[in-house]
């Protein structure tokens, strides 16, 4: 008899396989465009030991915002591998300081090999982000990871509870879509001078643009 997809074991293949497919996506998305430079061993070393810490402009936090988000669904799938449908503390405990290590070990990882593709740029801000993103996704696994895998599970078995499930799935992607890119305003500064550029208005904005024409045409279709 075939088993289906809520036997006790597959769950569990089933996240180390989206942990292993999204790790690849990540190193892919850390690494474009892809320009490789050589650069001496010693000397990607030495600068990797300088690292600095970067003061952060609007353009630049939206990237560290957008570091930190990339590495919540690392966390949160390498937990649910490791812990599973476990109810022991131990597997639990082990469970997450593992993926901890994993993902501090990634994101270091990535970061030095980042050096030897221009123009990426290497920081303390990003590796923070990152090592953060993924202890959330860990924490996300931790405090709604069982909601969410029968969210995703009654989404592949179809009927009534998949359409309700798809909705949930749906309103996430477009909280996702609608925030895009992150670009938060901490300062006063920075509010004054975008509510008096061309970007911003009461109703439409002076210079929308082809970029913003590419964010509000999915947005609109996406309300539909």
């Amino acid at each position: 008899m075939s088993r289906n997809l809520g036997s006790s074991d597959n769950p569990s293949r089933l996240m180390w396989l989206a942990a292993l497919v999204y790790t690849a996506f990540v190193i892919y998305g850390s690494l474009v465009p892809l320009e490789f430079r050589a650069i001496p061993w010693d000397e990607a070393v030495e600068r990797f030991s300088a690292i600095p810490w970067l003061k952060l402009g609007v353009g630049s936090r939206a990237d560290w915002v957008a570091n930190l988000i990339l590495y919540i669904p690392l966390g949160y799938l390498l937990m649910g591998a490791f812990a599973g449908q476990s109810e022991s503390p131990g597997v639990w405990g082990t469970g997450t300081l593992f993926s901890i290590l994993l993902i501090s070990a990634m994101a270091v990882s990535i970061e030095f090999v980042q050096q030897y593709f221009p123009p990426r740029t290497v920081s303390l801000n990003d590796l923070s982000a990152e090592i953060m993103g993924g202890v959330l996704g860990v924490l996300l696994w931790a405090m709604a990871g069982r909601q969410l895998s029968c969210v995703l599970r009654r989404f592949a078995e179809g009927g009534p509870r998949a359409a309700r499930a798809a909705l949930v799935v749906y309103v996430l992607a477009y909280l996702f879509l609608s925030l895009f890119p992150y670009d938060f305003l901490l300062s006063t500064e920075e509010w004054r001078a975008h509510l008096t550029s061309d970007r911003a208005g009461w109703l439409f904005a002076g210079n929308c643009g082809f970029g913003c024409w590419a964010k509000l045409v999915p947005e609109m279709l996406a309300t539909l």
